[in-house]
């Protein structure tokens, strides 16, 4: 018994023993955590914000496309027979009525003789028929030949009337493959590679002659490119009419850049709208006509080409890289009071000094985020820099109008210069980003690790 009441009195004490260190551990936590400083509040991803441009500006339309040929031409064989000779190097430049290719000339040649001869023999007939016709008239006057026998003789000279005209048709068609056998350059351009090599024969004729080259006329050149429905709808309705189906009269100034440059180096006019719309595309093909005179241009290259909008109006402008598509509309992320991420769905006109028109959706007095948007999402707290971004009436812009229909740009927007310009602080405030007393930022900047780790305490001496 004595024992039992023994152990029991130790349980119990070794268990108030457990309690009295558990509690004083966590004091001493709870005092440890009370000495140190709170850590600030984690900043969000930096980000550059700037208001709109508003002013009054005019618009331009910017269309991709595609280069062709003002005029190409198959040089084919229009007489058989054997190459003889090559006058051009692949790829040179040719003037109309240059010499491409010679057939061997001498069956045609021959032929040529031959219908010549042809042609004085049915002169010398027409000429025995003409002598006979006269004196057969004069013995029938004299009673001395019959009536049926003038008409004979004018029915030989009238065969030999016709066998005179005859040869002579033969001798043209003669002398017409005789200049067939030298091909020659219908009209000045830049010519293909030979298909036929000297020796070969080559078949002339209307179906199945030989392919010989290929000829392209390059000054002028045309470039091809579609008109969505909603732009045509837009000029059509607008201040002008200069695309309008089929309106050549209304010659309108176009400027194009190639893929390799930012530039609108060349400068061409509008000169065809077609009369129909295509049902599957939704679009209608317009044509603008380029000067070439150095064949810079090739076709089938690629191209950028602008076209001034309709007449000038106040228009809200953005940074082109601030605009986001989805599937069914383009958006832009704006600054809320606290700092914060919004959205706001914009409608979208063409391109005005260097920047998007924006028709509907945005306030002069919101702040567009433009930098630092690729993994934003909308009431995520960011840290921003405020920026004003200025109109640059000789400003380049090589992006395209965002798709609505799914489909990402065809080109990537290029970088437009910013110059920054002081906030005024009553109009647009930028609030800091909330932060500890012991450790606040200076406004619109990131405290660094450096700043906001809380020191290490220093190790005990003799450890």
């Amino acid at each position: 018994m004595t024992k039992l009441t023994f152990t029991s009195a130790l349980f119990t004490l070794m268990i108030l023993l457990a309690a009295t260190g558990l509690s004083a551990c966590k004091e001493e936590g709870a005092s440890a955590d009370a000495q140190a400083p709170a850590a600030p509040a984690m900043a969000g991803p930096k980000v550059t914000a700037t208001l709109p441009v508003v002013k009054e500006v005019g618009q331009w339309e910017e269309f991709t496309g595609r280069f062709e040929a003002a005029a190409k031409v198959e040089i084919r064989a229009r007489v058989s027979g054997y190459l003889d000779q090559i006058h051009f190097k692949d790829g040179q430049t040719v003037k109309q009525g240059d010499l491409l290719f010679t057939i061997d000339q001498r069956p045609f040649q021959a032929s040529v003789r031959e219908a010549e001869a042809s042609l004085k023999s049915a002169q010398n007939g027409l000429n025995l028929a003409t002598k006979e016709l006269a004196r057969s008239e004069e013995l029938t006057k004299q009673g001395y030949s019959s009536k049926q026998t003038l008409d004979t003789k004018i029915e030989s000279k009238q065969t030999g009337l016709a066998n005179v005209d005859a040869a002579r048709a033969r001798l043209e068609q003669a002398k017409l493959d005789l200049e067939f056998t030298e091909v020659r350059a219908p009209f000045s351009g830049r010519i293909s590679r030979h298909m036929v090599d000297v020796g070969n024969l080559v078949t002339g004729g209307a179906q199945g002659a030989t392919l010989l080259t290929t000829v392209v006329a390059l000054d002028p050149i045309y470039f091809y490119f579609d008109i969505d429905e909603q732009t045509y709808l837009r000029y059509s309705r607008g201040e002008t009419s200069a695309v309008k189906s089929g309106a050549s009269e209304f010659l309108r100034p176009v400027q194009l850049a190639l893929t390799d440059s930012s530039n609108y180096e060349f400068a061409g006019t509008l000169d065809f709208v077609d009369t129909t719309l295509n049902e599957q595309t939704g679009t209608v093909r317009g044509r603008a006509t380029f000067q070439n005179t150095d064949y810079t241009l090739v076709p089938g290259m690629f191209g950028r080409a602008r076209i001034q909008g309709t007449g000038k109006k106040v228009a809200t402008l953005i940074p082109d890289e601030a605009v986001g598509v989805d599937q069914t509309r383009n958006f832009v992320y704006v600054l809320t009071d606290n700092n914060m991420i919004g959205t706001k769905t914009v409608k979208l006109g063409g391109l005005a000094e260097g920047l998007r028109v924006v028709t509907e959706g945005l306030e002069p007095t919101d702040k567009v985020v433009f930098k630092g948007i690729q993994m934003l999402r909308d009431g995520m707290p960011v840290t921003p820099e405020m920026t004003q971004i200025e109109s640059t009436p000789d400003a380049v812009i090589i992006s395209t109008t965002p798709s609505l229909d799914g489909a990402a740009p065809v080109e990537t927007p290029a970088a437009i210069t910013l110059e920054p310009a002081p906030v005024d602080v009553e109009a647009t405030p930028v609030e800091p980003v909330a932060a500890t007393p012991e450790a606040t930022p200076a406004e619109g900047l990131t405290p660094t690790p450096a700043e906001t780790e809380t020191p290490a305490p220093a190790p005990a001496e003799g450890q």
